[in-house]
């Protein structure tokens, strides 16, 4: 899944986003937080997004219009020789060895 933001103004003097007014995204990789002008563009390949609002209700902002979106995963694997018959994470073992003694 994929959240972005295509509006982003959240007022926060630090450009870290430390302390409040902030919106912090969090998923099974990672946990950021977000501020000022820089909104977020994650991608997930796991079950669970979870998006949280800070403010110290102080200063407002135009705030966040964000998306949700489910996004098929990226093939980042290719074959350059498709006669090549390759099946990764597999061992092509015609003997092995048993006891010390190749079989």
């Amino acid at each position: 899944m994929r959240f972005s933001c295509y509006e982003f103004n959240i007022n926060n003097r630090r450009k870290n986003c430390k302390g409040k007014d902030a919106m912090i995204i969090q998923t099974k990789e990672m946990k950021k937080a977000y501020c000022q002008t820089t909104g977020p563009d994650v991608t997930t390949t796991g079950k669970t997004l979870k998006v949280s609002f800070l403010s110290d209700k102080r200063k407002q902002s135009s705030g966040a219009v964000c998306k949700l979106e489910c996004v098929n995963p990226v093939e980042t694997t290719t074959a350059a020789d498709s006669s090549f018959d390759c099946k990764c994470g597999l061992a092509k073992r015609r003997t092995k060895i048993v006891g010390g003694t190749e079989t």
